[in-house]
């Protein structure tokens, strides 16, 4: 079969189910044990998700904004675990990292709300006055 079979998707699901039934029960028990073999073999080598989720911090703290991981607890425990805009409580594995997109600097921490709001102001170096005329707009 050429490749003018992946192009409809129809085509390709005619295919694939004449491919499956023309597989022998040999065929078919030697592709299951190839499989379970690669997956025994690779089991081990994965990380669990919680090694995981701390290797991801690490990495995603130190490329995006140059800071450890100690640095980042240190910000958490100077706001006392909460949100530098609301001041509401957040726990330490939602917090969001706000950070001005120009220079890259590390502001503060906040909530996911407070940052997807704070976000929506500062798309540019106009952002301070448009908030203020947001602010302005809403004690009216």
């Amino acid at each position: 079969m050429t490749n003018m079979a992946y192009k409809d998707p129809e085509k390709k699901r005619a295919y694939q189910k004449r491919w499956r039934a023309s597989r022998t029960p040999e065929q078919k028990e030697a592709h299951n044990l190839k499989a379970r073999l690669r997956a025994e073999k690779y089991r081990g080598t994965r990380l669990d998700k919680g090694k995981q989720k701390a290797y991801m911090r690490t990495r995603h703290l130190k490329y995006n904004y140059g800071m450890t991981v100690d640095e980042h607890l240190e910000m958490y425990a100077a706001q006392k675990g909460c949100c530098a805009v609301c001041g509401k409580p957040i726990e330490y594995e939602s917090v969001d990292t706000e950070h001005n997109h120009i220079t890259g600097k590390v502001r503060g921490l906040t909530c996911h709300h407070c940052n997807t709001g704070l976000g929506m102001f500062f798309v540019d170096e106009k952002g301070v006055e448009i908030l203020k005329q947001a602010i302005k707009y809403l004690g009216e």
